[in-house]
């Protein structure tokens, strides 16, 4: 994070001197004196603005196609090394109309920026249908602290030289970068499309980074598209990192790929503690012929929040993750999503590193060997919690989750269910093999609907796996296919040996266990696997696992898997999910601004507070008896006398995301809305074309209206909440009636109502000076 820091500290810096900073336009279709300095006479190609800038100035470039015109180093006559050298400082700006003032103007949404004002940084300088004219490097960033490159498509690089580029000191790889090359700079990309460019190396272990490399440097990459960038014969279709730091934001991987005979990653690369966070980020339908389908791994570390991986593919091991040779992984909230690897780990491979899992779901991720979730083999010691394998198929052994050879594997409150395994361990398994041991420490872990030839739950051969509060039941055709000395390593566990559901309390003790008859699942074919009433799972767990002096430390984790208090009874419950005894209720209430009284033609914003809603309840307005159309957030904004008409009422229903609430679902409030019209309501203007003269006034008025003489009126005026503040009944002939309201009557709003017996009620606002 220390990068990140100076990236914010050195942009703060440059902002504060903008008082003498410089903005720099370009506008290929400008027919002016070319001078920047303004649309009319912007530049029309963009390196001369670069060129012209000095730190902390910013360069505005108006939609169109833009090409490198000058050599990287300013010396070479080869047209391939035309690139756009980004500078020290400078705030580099596209995605305009060609017509905006400044920079707050340029509009920032995704189909202005890439679509409508589409500014593209292309590298197809020669013959459009050949590529092996391109520039091989679109744009290069090389000792730069800090630049900002934003609204840009940058496309057509082709990185295929066998020989560097010398720029100043540095020496830049022809086969590095074909899109964007950095090196060694500090700076950050944002609303960036980098597509359709390539790498390609004479050296497998050499080039690579089809879209962007990163040689130690320090980028921020945000809202950033990866769009079918390639390496051929190199690692990292879409990103390389070598060395640097990278932190990727709210951006997309799609369609990235690695042709490889070395290490792989179709979307990503990151070697020799090349260290990247990526938050918020989607890597799709990537593909390697090496490894990690959508990010590869070697000796770095990585870290994911909030990621998906869909739809990658691996020709070696991990679909959508590889880490490898020492490397270290954090993956907070991720989802892997039918990816598949020809070899191990279908979503998720390791080899001699280590991870931290938590809130992560595998789903019909599928693996040609072993591992269809999650593989992990040789010295790796993952650490797993409220972590769910479902639908996962492995060609050999372990559907969901595998672990093999001088590992540990800590798993809690986990879920396997559904899982596929062709000959061993269907939900998970370890093995032992060439004197090394692998051992599964899973407390709190349900496995339940499994399949395979052999352990159809689980499989372990080995002597040290121990499995505690856990429950292994209903897999086919058995539940586990085990070492039987792991029998004495069982600490309150359900489990069945092939004769019928079996309670082990403690293993050491007693070896045969107690049968077990009752129902343990609320419903196993809709794969609701949470603990119905009565089930014998329920406090059956020991509690002294979850203390901190007992090995492994779980005391930090004090929720199940859908995040209920882990311990509610006596004891904790077996399996990964809590019976809840504690029970809440949601609430839901309403609030209107304007308070129930609005004009016609006004907006009324409706607010809904909740209490023990979850973190993502399902939210429904009504009108009256009917649900309102697309309207299901926080807040509901509606139009009087379109949206809702006088005396409709409105009002929310819920449904709790929070677990052990009952019932899950609750009403709001129902707020009757008053609509007032300038005009007539409830009698036509026809009949009474009301009116005020002056309005505003200083309490004394003329009230016009067609009044009959042989009718009686009665006129209240009412403050904004109903006191009523002056009333009289009278009858003319005129159209005209003179009002003096008493000199204690304040400045302010008040409604005047005229009402007649047979002809109904007229209201009208009144203003006060």
């Amino acid at each position: 994070m220390k990068g990140y820091f100076f990236i914010a500290a050195s942009f703060a810096v440059l902002a504060a001197n903008s008082a003498t900073a410089k903005t720099w336009f370009v506008n290929l279709a400008a027919t002016g004196t070319a001078s920047g300095a303004s649309w009319a006479n912007a530049y029309t190609t963009l390196q001369p603005a670069i060129s012209a800038a000095s730190a902390g100035d910013s360069i505005f470039v108006a939609k169109g196609i833009y090409y490198p015109t000058v050599a990287a180093d300013g010396v070479s006559t080869d047209n391939r090394d035309k690139a756009f050298m980004l500078k020290n400082g400078t705030f580099l700006f596209g995605g305009f109309a060609g017509t905006e003032a400044n920079y707050a103007a340029r509009k920032n949404d995704s189909t202005s920026l890439h679509v409508t004002n589409l500014t593209t940084l292309s590298g197809n300088l020669g013959n459009v249908a050949d590529s092996t004219d391109n520039a091989y490097h679109v744009v290069i960033a090389s000792g730069l602290a800090p630049f900002l490159f934003d609204g840009f498509t940058v496309a057509y690089g082709n990185a295929n030289g066998t020989t560097p580029l010398m720029v100043g000191t540095r020496s830049i790889g022809r086969h590095y970068g074909g899109g964007v090359y950095n090196d060694s700079t500090f700076g950050r990309y944002s609303n960036v499309i980098i597509a359709n460019n390539t790498a390609v190396s004479f050296d497998a272990t050499e080039g690579g980074g089809g879209g962007m490399y990163n040689y130690h440097g320090n980028l921020q990459i945000q809202q950033a598209v990866f769009l079918k960038n390639h390496a051929n014969n190199a690692n990292g279709g879409g990103l390389k990192n070598n060395g640097g730091t990278a932190q990727v934001s709210f951006s997309h991987f799609l369609q990235n790929t690695s042709v490889t005979d070395d290490e792989g990653g179709g979307a990503a690369n990151n070697i020799e503690h090349g260290n990247a966070a990526f938050n918020s980020v989607v890597f799709e339908a990537n593909w390697t012929s090496g490894s990690g389908g959508g990010v590869y791994n070697d000796s770095s570390s990585s870290s994911f929040n909030l990621c998906t991986f869909i739809y990658n593919a691996a020709d070696g091991s991990g679909g959508g993750v590889d880490f490898d040779n020492g490397s270290s992984g954090s993956l907070i909230n991720v989802l892997f999503y039918r990816n598949s690897s020809t070899d191990d780990g279908g979503g998720l491979y390791s080899w001699k590193s280590n991870s931290i899992l938590d809130y992560v779901q595998f789903s019909y991720n599928v693996a040609g060997n072993n591992g269809g979730g999650m593989y992990n083999y040789n010295t790796c010691n993952p650490q797993i919690t409220n972590t769910q394998f479902s639908n996962n198929q492995a060609g050999n052994d372990y559907g969901g989750f595998g672990l093999e050879r001088n590992s540990t594997a800590i798993l809690t409150n986990v879920l396997f269910s559904r899982n596929q395994a062709a000959r061993n361990g269907g939900g998970l398994g370890s093995h032992d093999n060439s004197g090394t041991t692998a051992t599964l420490i899973a407390t709190n872990v349900t496995v339940v609907n499994n399949t395979a030839l052999t352990g159809g739950g689980g499989y372990d051969q080995g002597s040290t796996t121990q499995l505690r509060n856990s429950i292994i039941f209903g897999n086919y055709p058995d539940d586990v296919d085990i070492n039987p000395a792991l029998i004495l390593n069982v600490r309150s566990v359900i489990v069945n040996d092939g004769t019928g559901p079996l309670f082990f309390k403690d293993g050491s003790v007693s070896t045969t266990g107690v049968s077990v008859s009752a129902s343990i699942f609320v419903d196993t074919t809709t794969s609701n696997y949470r603990l119905i009433t009565g089930s014998p799972a329920i406090d059956a767990g020991d509690s002294t696992f979850y203390s901190a002096t007992s090995t492994p430390n779980l005391s930090a984790i004090k929720t199940d898997l859908r995040g209920a208090d882990r311990i509610m009874g006596n004891n904790v419950d077996l399996g990964a999910y809590e019976y809840c005894t504690n029970t809440v209720m949601p609430t839901a209430t309403v609030s209107v601004t304007p308070s129930g009284i609005v004009w016609y033609l006004d907006s009324a914003v409706f607010t809904l507070s909740i209490i023990n809603g979850g973190t993502n309840p399902t939210i429904q307005w009504w009108k009256n008896n009917s649900p309102i159309a697309g309207a299901n957030g926080l807040t509901y904004t509606a139009k009087a006398g379109v949206a809702f008409l006088d005396k409709d009422t409105i009002w929310a229903k819920i449904q709790s995301s929070a677990p052990c609430v009952l019932p899950d679902t609750a009403k709001s409030n129902k707020i009757g809305m008053t609509v007032l019209h300038e005009g007539v309501a409830g009698i036509s203007p026809a009949d009474l074309e009301l009116g005020i003269v002056p309005n505003p006034n200083k309490g004394s008025f003329s009230l016009n209206g067609n009044f009959k003489s042989n009718k009686t009126y009665n006129l209240v005026i009412t403050d904004i909440v109903g006191r009523r503040i002056y009333q009289e009944d009278f009858q003319s002939g005129s159209n005209q009636k003179q009002i003096l309201l008493p000199a204690t009557v304040l400045p302010g709003m008040y409604l005047l109502s005229i009402k007649q017996q047979e002809l109904g009620q007229q209201t009208i606002r009144l203003v006060v000076e």
